[in-house]
């Protein structure tokens, strides 16, 4: 047989047809250097080249002085994190050591993998550490966003001195967890010198489960609305394309009936056409004859119908003890870790070592290098176990889970610990970490992952004794993974189910406030929240329960106050639940908690206090970093600062919170901002300034899909309108808002206050009797919510602004009254403008 270089390397497999794609990529990579970061996401069909491509690109970014990085998602029990984990140990000191050649060194750790977890004595890389434990959905958002934020700035970190070139491979077999990340640095690095490129088959995004969607799409529609990936959709090579690449893997050129057969077959799929060439030569049935490759007689009846035939064939040329090591890699996965084999396989580590490069010298089945072990291809992998019988299969995952437990693993244990013993049958220690794997997938806000994981679980719970308590924590951990996930209903009915079961007043109450979260109003409590205080009310009137709990209940139930209009009582509530936090020293949750209730003294017109509370929080938030307490903190720095007339100031701190919400892609949070900006810039005279910010703040308020907020921020619009003399773009936002929204006039609210004020603006000059009622009805919507005062100052002055051309007297009036409100929040520069409009009244009488 000719000597072919049968591994699937990148030195071995022709670079043909894609140099146009190339190209492109390269001149994105030299935008990046540049400092214009930027995201591509490449598609393609399995074996069309994708990887090739990229093999290619990672040549040309290290010309150009790139440091690259590359992690892959992998088929089988989902991990989260594991691709960026994996790329993101090459960007560290090449002092440290990871890999197979440890284990060969004898340097794994033999502690059980249970008693690992279960004591919370985990060790894991810095950038993605996560605590395990019982967590409230604030703590485990708490952990993310500083995981997030700290991969963030080690990227960033990384690529101050080098670009960097970060490569993230199938991102159709991603978890939630990582194509979240995914989406965090690629919205966060447009001015870095950072260049992220995703691989997926679009053909494989298929929901998981009972899942409607596969996390990834929700991601790639997001991206997409956002508007910062480019896309590349790698289409099958043409015919001269795929005979360069066989002619490159042959050696020598073909003859006219090897070119058409082997294209007509391949229809453009470089790796069909690779594997085959390898297969008929490996058969002899394609031949080297005075220098040209030519069919062999047997020719016509070997070609096999699909690229699994190829593969299968390939499989079988293997000797009984190379097939034997192969089938026990396929049974572990894509990629191996050679001391599982060996263990399954008694054999010393050399011959072990030998044996594997020669299936990948002599086969290409496999690719071997210092630190890695992986098979050449996904579909190989997959044909090679699916070739193994059902009996044998079942015993090498026995083995395997065997092994796996008595030697703790680095990467992905609780996951192929539930995978393995779930094949293997073993009901019992399936449901074990299942479980734990479940509690860590919710741990790191991977809810698509902890639904699995809790599912495996209590499919195969017939096996536990039904006393066993965490059966009880995983059907309270698949509500959790729902909830997390959006999906309130699901949620709400595991948690329903567990209360009418036998628990303590701990576990009750806690149970009733998740019930509560679930019936929340932005969640199944639209426009009906009765449910929400009725389990609110349940919880409260617990007793016997802890003091982290209380405090969770009592937080919950101060934000129900402030729905209500009642301040004082949410007051109360609040600052019990900074103390019971503080007591527990959850100094995180209790800076948010401080923020929260500086909130209440500015809804109940004391910012001045609230800057006090506001202050407290930051000193704890500078010793314990947390960007959404951050967020939140800066958000109400900047309320009270308006509120207070403190124009510069607000602005200000409204910055700093945007930029941390834009980091965070919180556009809910990005759209009050810009609301609220939006307004100084009005209140200052600057319409021009004020509209700009007002169309951003209604787009991001459609982005976070909140037509409330977008209605209220039309209402905005309305007034900027009407006073720049712009009746007819007045007339066609008033439209808008009466088209998204259905104003619930029996509620006290800012938004509804506020809309009834864009109404009495359009009534103003032609229905004097329905402007007069709509205002009426707008100062009443807005007399006791959040920051009522404030509000209602603002409109007073609005509604003065526009009367005074033909009611002067009631103008004067309804400015000494927002005067009053002004004064009542100290806010006297607002009080000062009062007086100057109520001067130019008395000059134009």
């Amino acid at each position: 047989m000719p000597a072919l270089a049968m591994s699937n390397t990148s030195a071995s497999i022709p670079f043909s047809g894609r140099a146009r794609e190339l190209d492109i990529l390269s001149e994105n990579l030299l935008s990046a250097a540049a400092g214009k970061g930027l995201t591509v996401l490449v598609s393609g069909e399995a074996g069309i080249g994708k990887t090739r491509l990229l093999e290619e690109l990672r040549l040309v970014a290290e010309s150009m002085g790139f440091v690259t990085a590359m992690g892959h998602c992998i088929p089988g029990p989902p991990c989260p994190y594991l691709p960026f984990q994996e790329a993101f140990r090459s960007l560290r000191s090449s002092s440290q050591r990871y890999g197979v050649q440890n284990w060969l060194e004898g340097d794994g750790q033999t502690k059980s993998v249970a008693a690992r977890f279960e004591q919370d004595d985990v060790t894991a890389d810095d950038l993605f550490t996560f605590q395990s434990g019982k967590f409230t959905a604030d703590q485990a958002f708490f952990q993310r966003e500083n995981v997030f934020f700290s991969n963030l700035e080690f990227l960033k970190g990384r690529a101050e001195n080098t670009p960097v070139l970060l490569i993230v491979e199938d991102l159709h077999w991603s978890d939630s967890a990582t194509v979240q990340l995914l989406h965090f640095i690629a919205s966060n690095i447009s001015k870095s010198r950072i260049m992220v490129i995703g691989t997926y088959r679009p053909e494989d995004l298929v929901a998981k489960g009972d899942e409607p969607m596969h996390p990834f799409l929700a991601e790639l529609a997001g991206m997409r609305r956002e508007g910062f990936i480019r896309e590349m959709r790698l289409t099958p090579l043409d015919n001269e394309a795929i005979e360069r690449a066989l002619r490159g893997l042959l050696g020598g050129p073909l003859d006219d009936e090897v070119k058409t057969r082997m294209a007509e077959e391949a229809e453009g799929n470089p790796l069909y056409a690779l594997e085959m060439a390898r297969l008929l030569v490996m058969e002899g049935a394609l031949e080297l004859n005075d220098g040209v490759w030519r069919f062999g007689a047997k020719a016509v009846t070997s070609i096999p119908p699909n690229i699994k035939d190829v593969v299968l064939r390939r499989i079988e040329r293997l000797s009984h003890s190379e097939r034997q090591l192969i089938e026990c890699a396929s049974v572990i996965g894509v990629d191996f870790d050679p001391f599982v084999v060996m263990e399954l396989l008694p054999k010393a580590a050399n011959e072990t070592i030998s044996a594997f490069n020669r299936i990948q010298e002599n086969h290409g089945l496999l690719v071997v290098s210092e630190d890695k072990f992986h098979f050449s291809h996904e579909l190989i992998r997959r044909v090679c176990y699916e070739s193994i019988s059902p009996q044998r299969r079942k015993e090498l995952h026995r083995r395997t889970a065997s092994i796996l437990e008595s030697t703790y693993s680095e990467v992905c244990s609780l996951p192929q610990l539930s995978y393995h013993f779930y094949e293997s049958g073993n009901r019992e220690k399936c449901f074990r970490y299942s479980v734990l794997a479940g509690k860590r997938c919710n741990a790191k806000c991977a809810g698509h992952e902890g639904i699995l994981y809790f599912k495996r679980a209590l499919e195969v719970a017939s096996a536990v004794d039904s006393s066993n308590p965490s059966l009880r924590e995983a059907k309270e951990g698949l509500g959790d993974a729902y909830y997390e996930k959006g999906d309130y209903q699901a949620s709400y009915n595991e948690f329903e189910e567990l209360l009418n079961e036998e628990s303590t007043d701990d576990e009750r109450a806690r149970l009733l406030r998740k019930c509560s979260d679930c019936w929340a109003p932005q969640k199944l409590g639209k426009g009906e929240i009765t449910r929400h205080i009725e389990y609110l009310q349940k919880a409260l009137a617990c007793v016997n329960v802890s003091r982290k709990e209380r405090a969770e209940i009592l937080r919950n139930a101060s934000v129900e106050a402030i729905w209500r209009g009642d301040f004082k009582e949410a007051n109360g509530l609040s600052m019990e639940a900074v103390g019971l936090l503080k007591e527990e020293g959850e100094m995180e949750i209790a800076s948010w908690e401080l923020s929260c209730h500086a909130f209440v003294y500015i809804c109940e017109g004391n910012p001045t206090q609230a800057l006090i509370e506001l202050n407290e929080a930051r000193e704890i938030l500078l010793d314990r970093p947390w960007p959404r307490g951050e967020v939140e903190n800066e958000f109400f720095q900047g309320m009270a600062h308006l509120t207070l007339g403190r124009e510069e100031d607000a602005i200000e701190h409204f910055s700093e919170a945007r930029d941390l919400a834009e980091k965070l892609g919180d556009r809910y949070i990005e759209s009050w901002i810009q609301f609220y900006v939006s307004l100084i810039f009005e209140m200052k005279g600057e319409y021009g300034v004020a509209e700009t910010l007002a169309e951003h703040a209604r787009n991001s308020a459609f982005q976070s899909n909140n037509l409330n907020l977008a209605a209220m921020i039309d209402s905005l619009l309305v007034h900027i309108y009407g006073t720049t003399h712009q009746a007819e773009a007045a007339e066609d936002r008033y439209s808008e808002i009466l088209r998204i929204v259905r104003p619930d006039l029996r509620v006290k609210s800012p938004v509804w206050g506020l809309i009834e004020m864009a109404k009495a603006e359009m009534l103003n000059l032609w229905d004097d009797e329905g402007c007069l009622a709509a205002y009426a009805n707008g100062i009443k919507l807005l007399t006791g919510v959040q920051m009522g005062s404030f509000y209602r100052g603002v409109a007073r002055t609005w509604f003065a602004e526009g009367r005074s051309r033909h009611d002067p007297e009631m103008a004067r009036s309804e400015l000494l009254l927002a005067k009053e409100d002004f004064v009542s929040l100290s806010n006297h520069r607002y009080a000062a403008k009062v007086d100057k409009m109520l001067a130019l009244i008395h000059l134009a009488e």
